[in-house]
């Protein structure tokens, strides 16, 4: 060559249609990366409006006696279905157990025995999960009877007990805040189930 001449190097076509799909690729698993790494928002209303306000039951709008093959049937569609050696409605927001909440059944056959509840979350979730526990309360006072909450533990965490006038229903509730080790994280677990004079 005499430095006039330009050597032509062959580009492919797709040279360039490979580094865009390169660059929206990542750009996609930096917007999957980010969504992976920031927490659901659990809502103190969404709570409210599926454990609450069902005005049949004592928990969710489910009771003891319900048959468990009509509830996994015509449950609220937010719910998960489980019905494995677990019977349980989920309403996971992220990776199971970790924001959410879910209703698990005991059964005798098809009928359910006892309703238990885990309401979970971790860093700003925390505090909706210890509101659940007051808003709890209110309703168990309401759907079961009176009861009372007493601090336990060192950190003086509480432990709930409501029961019917007749015996005949309990309902218990225990609040734990973790966060050893970090991240911190809550748990409410709750139990409805026959009282001590079925």
């Amino acid at each position: 060559m005499d430095g006039r001449e330009r050597a032509v190097v062959a580009v492919p076509p797709w040279t360039g249609l490979a580094s865009g799909m390169r660059m929206r690729f990542v750009l996609l698993a930096s917007v999957a990366l980010l969504a992976a790494c920031s927490t659901p928002e659990l809502k103190e209303a969404e709570l409210v409006e599926m454990l609450v306000k069902p005005t049949s039951g004592v928990l969710g709008g489910f009771a003891l006696g319900d048959s468990w093959s009509k509830l996994k049937a015509e449950h609220d569609p937010r719910y998960s279905v489980r019905d494995d050696t677990f019977k349980q409605l989920r309403r996971d927001l992220g990776s199971p157990g970790e924001e959410g909440f879910f209703v698990g059944f005991t059964l005798d056959g098809d009928t359910v025995q006892s309703i238990d509840a885990s309401i979970y979350g971790s860093k700003a979730n925390t505090a909706v999960v210890r509101q659940a526990l007051d808003v709890l309360g209110a309703h168990f006072v309401a759907r079961v009877g009176p009861g009372e909450c007493v601090p336990t533990g060192p950190k003086g965490q509480p432990v709930c007990h409501w029961a019917s006038k007749d015996g005949k229903i309990e309902a218990e509730a225990s609040f734990l805040l973790m966060d050893d080790p970090p991240p911190l994280t809550a748990d409410l677990s709750v139990r409805v189930g026959p009282g001590t004079s079925k």
